[in-house]
């Protein structure tokens, strides 16, 4: 699909399971315009499961100029339905912002982003939330590879890891292009756990600064495994991490 716009909004369907919003599985390109899709799953079953807000998985989705890629996906509450969820699945633009919102509850994530995929801005910002409750994962990121200028990921609780696929494993990068990387909650107050099994994940660097919870804020900081940050970094004021910097 290539056309100037594109532009849905889509309720699931109520069927037993798989009642996505929007499933994406192809080509889709704004030629100079922007890409927008919101997808609610059925929000009603009680025990279906896999209702995602929005589902995309061996994609394409790319915007040329200015325009901007914004996801908007809303899970249901039944097992493995998380907000938004990506796949073998790459995301570009050059001067356009990417904005993907994941809204969940009940367990499931706020965005799932996994292997093969990659997300890119040449000089748009990129800004990854998911809104969960307090127990829940709010974003997870394996095997993918993030990069941007200004890169900004919002969850109470952020998970990065390698991931298994046919050539082995995967590994995680998340590279800036010379402005600032931010992983932080929603509140001043509110704690932040970050869980890394991924050593290298930030080695690329290119970040003028990396935030770890809000700037300023009190809420506790926790890392759940060792990680090298490339970059000078700033922690919330309260803090039980083990952080490594060379």
């Amino acid at each position: 699909w290539s056309s100037d716009v594109c532009s849905s909004d889509l309720t699931g369907g109520s069927g037993i399971s798989n009642n996505y919003g929007v499933q994406i599985n192809g080509y889709l390109k704004a030629n100079g315009g922007d890409i927008t899709v919101t997808g609610n799953a059925n929000l009603n079953p009680t025990t279906s499961n896999f209702n995602t807000g929005i589902g995309v998985s061996n994609s394409t989705l790319t915007t040329q100029g200015s325009g901007k890629i914004s996801l908007t996906g809303t899970g249901s509450s039944t097992a493995s339905s998380p907000g938004i969820s990506l796949s073998l699945t790459g995301i570009t633009t050059q001067s356009g912002n990417i904005d993907l919102v994941g809204n969940a509850t009940n367990g499931n994530e706020g965005v799932d982003i996994s292997y093969y995929s990659y997300i890119d801005s040449v000089m748009g910002n990129l800004i990854i939330t998911g809104n969960t409750d307090q127990t829940t994962t709010g974003v997870t990121i394996a095997g993918t590879t993030l990069a941007a200028p200004n890169i900004n990921i919002n969850g109470n609780t952020i998970s990065i890891f390698n991931s298994s696929g046919d050539v082995g494993v995967i590994f995680p990068s998340i590279e800036g292009k010379g402005g600032t990387l931010s992983l932080q909650t929603f509140a001043s107050g509110a704690p932040l756990s970050l869980n890394i099994n991924s050593p290298d994940v930030f080695r690329n660097g290119g970040f003028s600064q990396i935030n770890l919870g809000q700037p300023g804020g009190t809420g506790s900081l926790t890392l759940t495994g060792d990680t090298v940050f490339s970059d000078p970094v700033t922690r919330s004021e309260e803090h039980t991490s083990e952080l490594q910097s060379p």
